[in-house]
């Protein structure tokens, strides 16, 4: 079995790649996707609506 390490990113480095993708986070150097899935992602979709709809 072979191993392949984790690249870890700086913030800087993330900064520069992902900037305002709100998709992506930083977490102990590691990139996260954190796009919801399942019920959360129905969820956010009814709240996103409701927060537009009084604006």
């Amino acid at each position: 079995m072979t191993y392949t390490p984790i690249k870890t990113l700086t913030a800087e480095d993330f900064i520069a790649q992902y900037g305002d993708d709100l998709r992506y986070e930083l977490i102990d150097g590691e990139l996260r996707d954190l796009e919801p899935t399942g019920p959360m992602k129905l969820l956010l979709a009814k709240r996103q609506a409701t927060y537009f709809q009084k604006r």
